[in-house]
């Protein structure tokens, strides 16, 4: 069957089988994107991207679910103003992840921007185990995205201090 979608801003097609996953065709058809499924379970995060501007794990996905459906990988998150953000909060709080979590963090991190500045420790370490890795303290990336959140209100507000 073929599918068509928009992914990252570009309209796309591809042929996929009843059986494929989002997270195959992604990885098989549109490797530019860096998603990718560890483990096919939806435990690792690895393979996280929003659909519909909704966090979901695409190895869960079958693939014909997406025909129609706007994808935003997160390589393509991270060059947006609010990933920029929060890769420079991470960086200003010392926040060093891996490769491998990385991209995925940052959108995670980047879906929490609206409420993390009322979000509780709990709701943002929550967010964060999406993506099983071990790279960073869980304490680290709690400051990350609260330095994120600071960043983007120093942006919004500049003469505000």
């Amino acid at each position: 069957m073929t599918i068509d979608f928009i992914l990252d801003g570009a309209d796309v097609s591809c042929r996929a089988r009843a059986t494929d996953r989002l997270s195959d065709v992604l990885a098989q058809e549109f490797p530019e994107a860096g998603v990718g499924s560890d483990c096919r379970a939806g435990r690792c995060g690895r393979c996280v991207v929003l659909m519909d501007g909704k966090l979901v794990l695409s190895c869960l996905v079958p693939a014909f679910r997406v025909r129609g459906a706007e994808i935003v990988s997160p390589r393509a998150y991270a060059r947006t103003e609010e990933g920029e953000s929060v890769a420079a909060g991470f960086a200003r709080a010392g926040v060093a992840a891996c490769e491998f979590c990385t991209p995925q963090r940052v959108l995670i991190a980047g879906l929490l921007l609206e409420e993390a500045a009322g979000a509780s420790e709990r709701r943002i370490l929550e967010a964060m185990q999406t993506v099983q890795c071990r790279c960073v303290e869980p304490s680290a990336l709690v400051r990350g995205v609260r330095a994120a959140v600071e960043l983007r209100s120093e942006r919004k507000w500049p003469h505000a201090r």
